[in-house]
């Protein structure tokens, strides 16, 4: 988590302040893997309609690893407790974020 924070703040150009609520975490994510289509891609998040933001928020914020969890006001209530799972890992996220399509 901290290390989303620090990708987050260290951006050029700068996206503004930390994300909070309930998708904070899934744009934090999306920042790491977009790189240098960052803007773009958290501009395309908050576009989306609200249940893929909701449905995107929740399962970007899985970690995968049983027991660990990202902060309570940084994810959706459902995914505080109980954990569920499993997450997924889009492997080629990066690269899918390197060249977006209009």
């Amino acid at each position: 988590e901290d290390y989303l924070k620090i990708r987050w703040d260290e951006h050029e150009p700068k996206l503004g302040p930390q994300p909070t609520g309930a998708s904070a975490i899934a744009k934090m994510r999306l920042v790491c893997m977009a790189q240098m289509n960052a803007c773009a891609v958290v501009k395309a998040f908050d576009d989306l309609a609200q249940e893929d933001k909701d449905v995107l928020s929740l399962e970007m914020s899985r970690t995968g690893c049983v027991g660990q969890s990202y902060s309570d006001t940084l994810v959706p209530q459902e995914a505080v407790a109980p954990c569920e799972g499993p997450a997924f890992l889009v492997y080629y996220g990066p690269a899918f974020f390197s060249e977006p399509r209009q």
